[in-house]
């Protein structure tokens, strides 16, 4: 009935994940494995040899212990014309077969950290699995559609919006693509104050350097009298671009630039041939309430859309011991960061 194997094929890939548009992720693209040698991709045929499913994770190991994991950012993605009952029916293939086309014997567990929004028959997929704390990706996220018209875009903003990105253009805020990473360190500083202000998570500098070098992630920076004041970086990887991270020298809040920042970084993303723009992480139910202001900010550029809320992540366990001693550790640093930063 179905077939599995390593991805060997990039275009096949990429084109099963264009194709996917309300699930495909930036965390699931070819370029995105890139980054790790020992990335794992797993491609999965039904008998007419069409690619139905597709998961690309990572081999992480368990600290201080001889065991490890398999983490899939945002995956898996599945051909979104099957039925939620067909997508149970891969998945449950992939768990029996997977050990058979991967070097990676007897891993302790699978993380996903899916993308699929939060309901009954999206749950019903992961029926062989439990819910998991262990999520390292936004559990909710504000995606709006950019196939339309520029005017047709700007029409569904909020007239506050439309106002600070003409704002921002009157008072002189240029925008520039950083190609080479001339600004970088600039951006890095004003990013971690931005950070530190919105109690946002980051990883290290060097991680981003390195993803900007192999031009997985873009750099769009503001510029006013010569200094660079904000700036946001970008999967522009279709068909969803994303959000990862924006930052503003608060300063110079008053310029207006993180709004003229977005509408350059959403016309570009059009140019690059995506169909939807992600805001990434918001504010939903109050689950993080310092992100309120920033949410604010990003459902301005839609008044018609939702936030999308995510099924919790999904784990499947083959060892249950290291899988608990994982969570302790999970819950051990989470009490470390809490009492340093009281």
């Amino acid at each position: 009935m179905y077939q599995i194997e390593l991805a060997k094929n990039q275009q096949e890939w990429t084109s099963f994940l264009e194709q996917q548009v309300k699930t495909a992720s930036f965390l699931q693209s070819w370029q995105w494995g890139e980054q790790r040698n020992d990335t794992v991709r797993i491609v999965i045929k039904n008998d007419n040899n069409q690619v139905v499913f597709i998961c690309l994770m990572f081999p992480e190991k368990i600290l201080a212990n001889k065991n490890h994991y398999l983490y899939a950012p945002f995956g898996p993605i599945w051909l979104e014309t099957l039925n939620s009952n067909e997508k149970k029916s891969v998945l449950n293939y992939f768990f029996e077969k997977l050990e058979s086309v991967i070097n990676i014997k007897n891993p302790a567990f699978i993380l996903f950290d899916n993308n699929l929004e939060d309901n009954q028959e999206n749950q019903n997929i992961f029926e062989n699995c439990i819910n998991s704390p262990l999520r390292l990706q936004v559990g909710a996220s504000f995606i709006i559609p950019i196939n339309g018209s520029e005017e047709e875009i700007l029409a569904k903003m909020h007239t506050k919006t439309r106002y600070n990105i003409r704002l921002a253009e009157k008072k002189g805020v240029e925008i520039l693509w950083d190609q080479s990473g001339q600004y970088f360190d600039e951006w890095f500083i004003i990013m971690k104050s931005t950070a530190e202000r919105n109690k946002i998570r980051l990883l290290s500098k060097n991680h981003y350097k390195k993803l900007l070098d192999k031009k997985i992630l873009t750099l769009i920076l503001a510029k006013f009298e010569n200094k660079i004041i904000a700036g946001n970086l970008l999967s522009l990887i279709p068909p969803t671009a994303v959000y990862v991270h924006g930052g503003m020298d608060y300063q110079h809040h008053n310029l207006m630039a993180p709004f003229l920042l977005q509408w350059q970084s959403i016309l570009e993303a059009k140019k690059q041939g995506c169909q939807r723009f992600d805001f990434w992480g918001v504010n939903y139910q109050n689950k993080n309430p310092q992100w309120a202001g920033i949410t604010r900010f990003k459902l301005g550029f839609n008044e018609e859309e939702k936030v999308i809320a995510y099924l919790p992540s999904k784990v499947k366990i083959y060892k249950k011991t290291a899988y608990y001693y994982t969570l302790l550790l999970h819950y051990l640093r989470k009490i470390k960061k809490f009492v340093l930063t009281r």
